[in-house]
C-alpha cells in the first residue's frame, strides 16, 4: 500500500487513503487481517453496499496509519490491527485504550468523499472535527438549508469551491462538538479570522464544553475541500 506523509493543518495531522487502495485490500481478504481487528472485520462484513465498505475501509486505513505513526514516535508501536477505533453512540469515532475507553491523547475525526477516506489526528487533549467534500455544483435549496443569508455573499454564491469550503467548515465544527447533523447547520458561522460564531444547539453544546475557542484550518486536496476544526478540552 502507498503511504504518503500526512498533511498538517494547525496542530492536526491529516492522512488520506484512496478508495482504490481500499478496493485492492478488499480484493485480498487475508490482507485485511493486517489492518483490522476481528471486530472491525465483522463490522466491514456487515456493511450493506460495496461503496459503504470502500468508504469505511479507506477512512479506517487512514486512521491506522496516522495513529500508528504517532504511537511509533512515542515509543509505543502497535500493529494496525491492534489499534482499536470504536464509536460513541453519536457515531463519533475514537481510539480506545486498553480498557476500551477513549484515549484522549489520540483524538481523531474521520471523513470520506469522492475518491478518499481521511483521518485527522489532533494533539493530546484536543477536540477535533474534520470534513471532506467533493467540489461540485449544488442545488440552491441545499444552500438555503446549509447557510444563513448573511453568509451567501455574491463571491461565495458564484464559487462551488467557496460553498463547499463553507459546508466543510460547518460540518467539521459539528463533528468537533459531537452533535453531527442533529442541530441546524446555520447555527455554525465561520469567521474570516479562522474562528467561528455559534447559535442554537451548536452554541448550547459548546457552552457545555466550556466554550473553549475553536479554530478552523482549510486546504484543498485534489477535487475536494478539507477542513479541520480544533479546540482544547
Amino acid at each position: 500500500m502507498i503511504e504518503n506523509a500526512p498533511l498538517r493543518l494547525g496542530a492536526a495531522e491529516v492522512e488520506l487513503c484512496s478508495i482504490g487502495e481500499a478496493e485492492v485490500l478488499m480484493s485480498f481478504p487475508e490482507s485485511l487481517k493486517g489492518w483490522l481487528s476481528a471486530g472491525e472485520e465483522r463490522t466491514l462484513a456487515g456493511l450493506k453496499t460495496p461503496k459503504r465498505k470502500r468508504d469505511w475501509l479507506a477512512a479506517r486505513v487512514a486512521a491506522k496509519r496516522v495513529v500508528g505513526r504517532r504511537l511509533q514516535a512515542l515509543g509505543r508501536p502497535l500493529a494496525p490491527a491492534d489499534i482499536h477505533i470504536d464509536s460513541h453512540d453519536t457515531r463519533e469515532p475514537f481510539v480506545s485504550d486498553e480498557d476500551g475507553d477513549p484515549d484522549e491523547s489520540l483524538p481523531i475525526s474521520l471523513a470520506h468523499a469522492g475518491d478518499f477516506g481521511a483521518c485527522a489526528l489532533g494533539a493530546p487533549g484536543d477536540r477535533v472535527g474534520m470534513d471532506l467534500e467533493r467540489i461540485e455544483p449544488r442545488d440552491p435549496s441545499w444552500r438555503e438549508l446549509m447557510a444563513d443569508d448573511s453568509e451567501l455573499e455574491p463571491d461565495v454564491l458564484q464559487s462551488s469551491e467557496a460553498l463547499t469550503r463553507l459546508w466543510t467548515a460547518k460540518e467539521a465544527v459539528l463533528k468537533l462538538l459531537g452533535v453531527g447533523l442533529s442541530v441546524d447547520l446555520r447555527g455554525v458561522m465561520p469567521r474570516a479570522d479562522g474562528g467561528v460564531q455559534l447559535a442554537g444547539g451548536a452554541l448550547d453544546r459548546w457552552n457545555s464544553y466550556g466554550a473553549k475557542p475553536i479554530a478552523l484550518h482549510y486546504t484543498r486536496y485534489q477535487d475536494c475541500c478539507l477542513t479541520v476544526a480544533l479546540s482544547r478540552r
